[in-house]
């Protein structure tokens, strides 16, 4: 009859905090920590990805009216805008309304964030043209995200045409 296997003078049962038990544990803690650290990384880093996208065509769409829409309604002022605009054809400003949205700009910044949907981020602009340069927002300072888009443009100032560049910027801290 069989007796089992030998025994060597010990009793070997069930050593649950074995030298192999506690090496294992410890490379297993390690790869769940890496793991956890990885994804994290990861996750910060698209998330930071996808908020950069949806500003950034957001910029896109606001730059796009500003500049190829006379706004609404069309010969808005600073208390009755619903849509900014600033052109008097496609990619031809109207200086007029360049003034009108200063002021605007000027004595309700709140509301144009508004009216653009980007109300937890700040804006600049800065229209330089060949005649003069000028500039709308606040300029970021200390900004840790920034979304920055470039357009030339053409502004009429009672029919003499003047080239020069529109920079539009998001930023937030």
């Amino acid at each position: 009859m069989f007796s089992g296997f030998p025994q060597s003078g010990r009793n070997k049962k069930a050593q649950v905090l074995g030298g192999d038990f506690i090496l294992s544990m410890t490379i297993f803690l390690f790869i769940i920590v890496l793991c956890i650290v990885s994804w994290n990384t990861l996750h910060s880093k698209y998330s930071w990805f996808r908020e950069s996208e949806t500003v950034q065509s957001r910029a896109f769409h606001i730059t796009d009216t500003l500049l190829k829409s006379q706004g609404y309604p069309e010969n808005w002022s600073t208390s009755d805008v619903e849509v900014v605009g600033l052109a008097e054809y496609s990619h031809v400003l109207d200086s007029a309304r360049i003034t009108k949205f200063e002021e605007l700009a000027a004595n309700n910044y709140t509301h144009v964030k508004n009216l653009w949907g980007i109300k937890k981020y700040d804006f600049y602009i800065t229209l330089n043209t060949t005649n003069e340069n000028r500039s709308f927002g606040i300029q970021p300072s200390d900004a840790g995200f920034v979304v920055s888009l470039k357009r030339l443009v053409l502004v009429n100032e009672t029919g003499n045409f003047y080239g020069g560049k529109l920079n539009f910027v998001v930023w937030r801290q």
